[in-house]
């Protein structure tokens, strides 16, 4: 016999061949179950550690906090650039003046560049079983893995 339509309605799919092959006083239903939102087929999520038990998302949040404290320290720089440390008790000018605004904005660079690389790990750095890896050759470009 051919497949025929089935139908669904309120959650529940009933197969036109049962329906036919069985009389109208006992009609046979299946319950479809959907599998919970963190399953997937041919993955156990029970494995995964949290994502602050792993390694890449721990040394984010490590090169995170450098990152800020690199950039407040050079922002610290770059605002006291030019203030006298000692003034002349003749006149009253700068004797020693800061010089302080390259290596501010060396710190701001850094850590800015800190700040990011550590948020890049936290975000995409968890090992949740996706496994994707990119393949990139002279004339093409590919996403491989498990999505």
């Amino acid at each position: 016999m051919a497949s025929l339509p089935t139908s669904a309605w309120a959650g529940e799919i009933v197969a036109v061949s049962d329906v036919a092959a069985t009389p109208a006083s006992a009609p046979r239903s299946q319950t479809v179950v959907v599998p919970p939102m963190d399953h997937r087929p041919g993955f156990d999520t029970t494995t995964v550690p949290p994502w602050w038990m792993q390694r890449t998302p721990l040394m984010g949040l490590g090169f995170g906090a450098v990152g800020l404290l690199a950039t407040g320290f050079g922002a610290y720089y770059v605002a006291v650039d030019g203030n006298t440390l000692v003034k002349d008790k003749i006149n009253g000018k700068g004797v020693w003046v800061r010089d302080t605004r390259g290596f501010g904005w060396t710190l701001i660079g850094v850590g800015v560049v800190s700040l990011v690389a550590g948020l890049s790990m936290v975000i995409w750095g968890r090992d949740d079983g996706s496994e994707v890896s990119m393949a990139v050759g002279p004339t093409s470009m590919g996403l491989l893995g498990k999505f």
